[in-house]
């Protein structure tokens, strides 16, 4: 749109008025982002700015809340934010719980090893490293191809499955426990 001088009048006396951009755009039949712009590149305009804004484009009008006005809204918020910290509104309470600390630690290790029967032990070289897996999986005649979480798996003819990583490592760990070694995941003591 070319923007006469008209028009231009017309917008700030609207601007005067105390109309939005919207309200301006539409009693001139044009967009809210037209008026905007037209503030944008106008510096007479700018200078009258918005009024519900509060400023306005290019430093005209000042701001409706002062300084002190906004630091005395900072102070106030701040004083009810304390002030439901110290009535515990929305504190939850930690539940406090005795412990017996030992210092032991060969008592300790020797716990652990009742409860968990020693540590896990892996041959040297083993990884769950996606090409090893995969090159591990395919000597044993078990195709894996894919990325980003999604892997298909082949094993023999059919069609093949698609699965998470999780599934992947979950082949792996039957076939490390039927060759009788370790496998990855961690089972949970019954």
């Amino acid at each position: 749109m070319k923007w006469t001088v008209e028009t231009k009048a017309i917008v700030a006396e609207r601007l005067r008025a105390g109309d939005t951009a919207a309200q301006i755009g539409a009693r001139l039949d044009v967009s809210r982002s037209a008026i905007t712009g037209l503030l944008n590149r106008d510096k007479e305009l700018a200078a009258i700015g918005f009024a519900r804004s509060g400023t306005s484009f290019n430093g005209g009008r000042t701001p409706r809340i002062t300084p002190e006005e906004k630091r005395e809204r900072q102070r106030q918020y701040s004083r009810a934010y304390l002030q439901r910290r110290r009535n515990g509104s929305n504190v939850v309470p930690f539940p406090q719980v005795r412990r017996i600390v030992s210092n032991n630690v060969p008592l300790m290790v020797d716990d652990w090893l009742k409860l968990n029967g020693g540590p896990r032990r892996f041959e040297q070289g083993v990884t769950t490293d996606t090409w090893l897996v995969r090159q591990y999986l395919t000597d044993r005649g078990i195709s894996v191809t894919g990325t980003y979480g999604k892997w298909k798996i082949v094993r023999g003819p059919g069609r093949p499955k698609t699965g998470t990583w999780a599934a992947v490592m979950e082949i792996v760990d039957e076939i490390r426990l039927a060759e009788g070694l370790q496998p990855f995941a961690c089972r949970q003591m019954a």
